[in-house]
């Protein structure tokens, strides 16, 4: 499977690629909007004759701009390839029905750990191993607990909390609106924690419920046991 973040990298791509052209045109005076859309521009500019743009120049701009629009190609292969393992995964479909994780952190998640997450005795473990769980050190001689360590893989890691807090911003817009709580457990985590801090505890039990249906051969249901 796939190991970098397509969504990721493509925001991080698009806006240096955008940067740059918009960088080598402002140079000549010619000033480009932000925003990928305006790339389409680009063409225009190249063939206008009353611009000062040299003759190379034009020619580099869009061979840049073909080269972006191959790559966006290519993008577009991958992520139809996913989208296809994802529909022929049973266990990848079973994970993405979990809050806060989505197409791409369930096929990574398969991919990495495997359909029964073999390697990991427990949920908790698997949330340690992933650098989920706070670090602890002693003080005064009691035990307190750090930021999480951060140890394991970056990439699963970072896909967990980015779901985490779409959940956990859905869950305060719940509480504003002062709607029915979808997730008790939440609602009393956020009535006395950052949500930051509380996307990292949201992230960590989505783990452990990852593990729970993968080893044990289950279906997501919001009573399922994150151990």
């Amino acid at each position: 499977m796939r190991r970098s973040s397509i969504g990721s990298y493509t925001a991080i791509r698009d806006t240096q690629v955008s940067n740059h052209l918009r960088g080598l045109l402002s140079e000549y005076g010619l000033i480009l909007p932000q925003g990928i859309c305006h790339l389409a521009e680009i063409p225009a500019l190249a063939e206008d004759a009353t611009n000062e743009l040299p003759g190379v120049l034009r020619q580099l701009l869009m061979d840049m701009l073909e080269h972006f629009r191959e790559i966006d190609r290519k993008i577009d292969v991958m992520e139809t390839q996913i989208r296809q393992w994802h529909r022929q995964s049973e266990a990848s479909r079973r994970l993405a029905e979990i809050p806060g994780i989505g197409l791409l952190t369930a096929t990574a998640l398969v991919g990495y750990i495997g359909t029964q997450a073999q390697g990991f005795v427990s949920g908790r473990h698997l949330a340690a191993y992933l650098g989920l769980v706070p670090r602890q050190h002693s003080s005064g001689g009691k035990q307190r607990l750090a930021h999480i360590s951060k140890r394991g893989d970056p990439y699963l890691r970072t896909l967990l909390i980015h779901g985490a807090r779409a959940v956990v911003r859905m869950c305060r817009g719940i509480q504003r609106r002062g709607s029915t709580p979808i997730d008790p457990w939440l609602e009393r985590l956020l009535a006395r924690k950052h949500p930051n801090q509380a996307a990292v505890a949201q992230a960590n039990r989505n783990a452990r419920i990852v593990w729970a249906l993968l080893a044990n051969n289950r279906t997501y249901c919001s009573r399922v046991t994150a151990d």
